[in-house]
């Protein structure tokens, strides 16, 4: 007992942070479970009729940012149509909790102290705002987890300047612009943010942040000319 209460007293915030995760988990999935019918909008259909095969062949892609419909596509092949929407959507719900410890990880590399970090935690977790469109067969759900993500590298990134942060950075710029084409301006954010890091690099980040910087260059150029070319302005596209 003596032992037990020593290993709590020492660990304390991360038992703590283990219970919320824990009921987060069991909310989330009793929540899914309990609203098992994935919601399709008429936005949804665009989605489910992509065919990246079709549009690596020059087709019509309906209007839409390839990775989702790419994602949709493969789950079908995989499950079949018949499951395809509740594997869908439960691959969503996954991933969405799968970046909660990296949303508490950002905030206590911002210096948020552990009960105001848990609270948002909490806050976030159990928001209808988020979790809410788990079960929709829209891009919000992937999105919402994949900023989780950039963020996180971001912050990790500017405290301990490692590359492989910045390149991940910049890889999931292009994952979330593939998904909603309206990202392009987190790639343009990131280039400008590497552009600030270079006056106060030392000589080894300089020479990496060259590198990504090449990189986003050529990105930024891609991506800008593809999502003109798929999505012009006068097609009446919307996300």
């Amino acid at each position: 007992m003596h032992k037990i209460k020593k290993f709590a007293a020492e660990h304390k915030r991360e038992i703590i942070f283990a219970a919320i995760y824990l009921l987060m988990v069991v909310f989330r999935f009793s929540w899914f479970y309990t609203h098992e019918t994935a919601i399709v909008y008429r936005d949804s259909q665009d989605y489910l009729a992509y065919d990246p095969i079709r549009a690596l062949q020059g087709s019509a892609v309906n209007g839409r940012a390839p990775v989702y419909g790419t994602i949709l596509y493969l789950i079908r092949i995989i499950v079949g149509e018949w499951h395809q929407l509740h594997a869908a959507t439960f691959l969503q719900e996954l991933v969405g909790i799968a970046v909660l410890p990296l949303f508490s990880a950002t905030l206590r590399r911002v210096g948020v102290g552990t009960r105001v970090r848990a609270a948002v935690l909490l806050l976030y977790g159990f928001c209808p705002a988020v979790y809410g469109w788990d079960n929709v067969v829209l891009t919000e759900s992937l999105s919402l987890s994949a900023t989780v993500v950039f963020f996180f590298l971001i912050v990790r990134y500017i405290q301990e300047r490692r590359f492989w942060d910045g390149a991940g950075a910049l890889l999931v710029t292009v994952w979330l612009i593939f998904l909603r084409p309206q990202f392009l301006t987190y790639l343009a954010m990131l280039m400008v943010f590497f552009v600030w890091r270079m006056f106060y690099a030392d000589k080894k980040e300089k020479k990496d942040l060259g590198i990504l910087l090449a990189w986003g260059g050529q990105l930024l150029r891609w991506g800008s000319l593809s999502t003109a070319r798929r999505f012009p302005i006068s097609s009446g596209y919307s996300p």
